[in-house]
This record gives C-alpha cells, sequence and structure tokens, in this order.
C-alpha cells in the first residue's frame, strides 16, 4: 500500500510561485550588461550611472527608473536572449530579435521587430513592421506598420497599425486605425478598438 502525503501538492504550488516570484525579481533587477561574446550585433550598450539612489521621490517619468540595456540604431540589430536585455532603446531604426520567453519593453522607433520566443510579453512603442513568428506571445503596442502574426494563440493590441496579415490559428488582435486587414490563418479574432 502506497501512502501519500496530502500536504504534498501545496507545498510544491507554495515552491512553484516561490520560484516564479525570484524569477520575477530577477528579471526586474536593474542591469546593463553587454551581449555575450559570441553574438554579432552593432548594437550599443549605454554608459553605467555612476549616480547614487537617495531613496527620494523626484517626481520624474516611472521609465525613467528603468535601465536601458541596450541602444539599436538605424542599420543595427539586437537579439535578446535574456533578462538582462529585456530594456531595448531603438533610436531611429534598427532591428530587435526577440528570443526571450519573457517581458521585454522596447522604446522608441523601430524598424523591424521579430518576436521568436514562445510566450513573449513585449510592449514596444512604435515600430515599421512586427513579425509574431511564434505562440503564445502577448505584445501591447502604440504604432505599428504591418503586422504579420505567423503563430498561434497570439493576443496582440495596437492603437494605431496600417496592415495586419494573420496565418497562424487562435489569434486575437485588437487594433485601432484603418488597416488592411488579411486573415487566411483559422479562429482568428480581429476586433477594431
Amino acid at each position: 500500500m502506497t501512502h501519500t502525503n496530502p500536504r504534498r501538492p501545496l507545498a510544491l504550488s507554495f515552491a512553484a510561485v516561490i520560484a516564479a516570484g525570484v524569477l520575477f525579481l530577477s528579471a526586474c533587477a536593474p542591469t546593463a550588461t553587454a551581449p555575450p561574446a559570441d553574438e554579432d550585433t552593432t548594437a550599443t550598450q549605454p554608459a553605467d550611472d555612476t549616480g547614487t539612489d537617495d531613496g527620494a521621490d523626484d517626481d520624474t517619468d516611472a521609465d525613467a527608473d528603468v535601465d536601458i540595456a541596450a541602444v539599436v540604431g538605424a542599420g543595427q540589430e539586437l537579439r535578446v536572449r535574456d533578462a538582462s536585455q529585456s530594456v531595448v532603446e531603438c533610436d531611429g531604426g534598427g532591428e530587435v530579435y526577440v528570443e526571450y520567453a519573457g517581458p521585454v519593453v522596447v522604446t522608441g522607433v523601430c524598424n523591424d521587430i521579430d518576436i521568436v520566443a514562445d510566450g513573449a510579453q513585449v510592449t514596444l512603442d512604435s515600430a515599421s513592421e512586427v513579425d509574431v513568428d511564434s505562440s503564445g506571445n502577448t505584445v501591447v503596442a502604440m504604432q505599428i506598420g504591418e503586422l504579420d502574426i505567423l503563430g498561434n494563440d497570439n493576443t496582440v493590441t495596437v492603437q494605431n497599425v496600417s496592415d495586419i496579415d494573420v496565418e497562424g490559428s487562435g489569434n486575437t488582435v485588437i487594433f485601432g486605425g484603418s488597416p488592411d486587414i488579411d486573415d487566411t490563418g483559422s479562429g482568428n479574432t480581429l476586433t477594431r478598438s
């Protein structure tokens, strides 16, 4: 006869919640590190802030407290592979490849953002083109020129978009503007906000 401990599922659930919290907090830690040595990118790393934080509330924008991990300009590219690179600034162009399945923030104006990780949560200001090639992602954007969704079960909310092309299935797109829409997938929901 096998005896199971009725508290074991609760203990495992508690351990999972603790592990998720530690992972979340580590993703929020202010870090600005250079990309791995084998990474081929010309994106620049911002200078390290050597100032001290006295803890006083200085009424600045909340984004000012976020450390930019990399700055990408026209003709440059960056592959976001982990939390240390999860805050990117596009300075008038550049390509960003999201390979990290976690929260990623892209500020400024980008040329192209390719989401290739499953389960990424991407927030962006503006991009000429956004390609969602993977599944289970959440994207929130202010402005997208062309939105292409090839993956499945993605949720995209964009305030203004010019063109939407959906080939995957089970995707949800909430959009503003008057885009040209091509939905050749199945079970997709496209709703004007």
